[in-house]
């Protein structure tokens, strides 16, 4: 097994039987599939869009119970306001991060000079 730091801290363990990724969210993309995964307590989200649509499963973990979740599923309101809350929040948190940076970079007096002209 090896394991991999991504440099937002995520990580990626690698084994002989398959990639298993670490973290509260990740999202990819394949050839012709969209994929967003979202995991808040024990709850997860996943988000797939193809060139046809959307469909969304919310689920709860239950590491006892391992299944398979149908895909097809229709989500009811409550189990859309929990992905949505979910969604919220990490959106939220980069918000929060965007704003520290550019605080961080308007009084950076080197900066301005150089990009003043532009």
């Amino acid at each position: 097994m090896k394991e991999i730091k991504l440099l937002n801290g995520t990580g990626i363990e690698v084994t002989k039987d398959g990639v298993l990724l670490k973290g509260n969210s990740i999202s990819f993309e394949t050839d012709d599939v969209s994929v967003v995964v979202i995991k808040d307590g024990n709850k997860f989200s996943v988000s797939q869009s193809d060139g046809h649509g959307l469909e969304s499963t919310i689920d709860t973990i239950d590491d006892e119970d391992v299944k398979v979740t149908d895909t097809t599923h229709v989500s009811t309101n409550r189990e859309l306001e929990v992905w949505l809350s979910s969604i919220k929040s990490q959106v939220t948190s980069i918000a929060d991060k965007v704003s520290k940076l550019e605080a961080k970079t308007s009084g950076d007096k080197k900066r301005n000079r150089i990009f003043s002209g532009l």
